[in-house]
């Protein structure tokens, strides 16, 4: 299998945090096998830098954005959900390493930033339907327990659980990206009728020009 094509984005004005976050990040992309294609550290937000990260998503071809905090993307909620909802369009996913793991009571699934999401009112945009059967072939293929690719993708065991039980699940976007990547597969490849990429496709959407303000900064 192909190693998984990876961009690192971190913005900051702290140099000594943005070179602790970029060791991390690499140390993360280095541990899971992934193929880090570049590494963009930015002081501070500029406008348009989230449009010009998702062309720059769409040329390299890469499969992950990986970074640091989601705030590293934007502080605004609503900023991220339009920035990430572009990012999936280029077959994407963003891989923030630190998130808040919420317990059952935390969301609809108790998975992570299921209350964030639910307090800016996209819950329903980010809803989606994971394979149960489909991920647990894959798990299984990958030789790890639930345990374990619950805490390699950040959720609860019992999300993992209830995922795995269902032959059509419903989850947020967000966990099927983080079970994806965990498992250095594509979205798809864990969603009804998928199938196993690994690697990117030969061909990929070309990015749509997004200008500022479509994103948000």
């Amino acid at each position: 299998m192909a190693q998984m094509r990876v961009v690192i984005f971190l913005c900051g004005d702290d140099d000594g945090k943005l070179d602790e976050s970029e060791k991390k990040c690499s140390e993360h992309a280095e541990r899971f096998g992934w193929h880090v294609l570049e590494v963009i550290r930015r002081k501070a937000a500029t406008p348009g830098e989230l449009s010009r990260l998702v062309m720059k998503v769409s040329e390299l071809r890469a499969r992950i954005i990986l970074t640091d905090t989601l705030d590293m993307l934007s502080p605004d909620p609503g900023v991220r959900d339009r920035f990430m909802e572009a990012i999936e369009r280029q077959q994407c996913i963003v891989h923030p390493l630190n998130v808040p793991v919420w317990g059952p009571a935390g969301g609809a699934e108790g998975d992570v930033a299921g209350g964030e999401m639910s307090q800016q009112g996209s819950a329903q945009r980010w809803t989606t339907v994971l394979d149960g059967e489909r991920l647990r072939q894959l798990r299984q293929q990958h030789g790890l327990t639930q345990e374990k690719l619950a805490d390699l993708a950040g959720v609860s065991l019992t999300t993992m659980a209830r995922l795995e039980r269902q032959d059509r699940s419903p989850c947020r976007s967000w966990t099927l990206g983080r079970l994806a990547a965990a498992l250095n597969e594509t979205p798809a490849a864990i969603t009804p009728g998928g199938c196993t990429e690994g690697a990117a496709p030969t061909s990929v959407p070309r990015a749509t020009a997004l200008s500022p303000s479509a994103i948000g900064r």
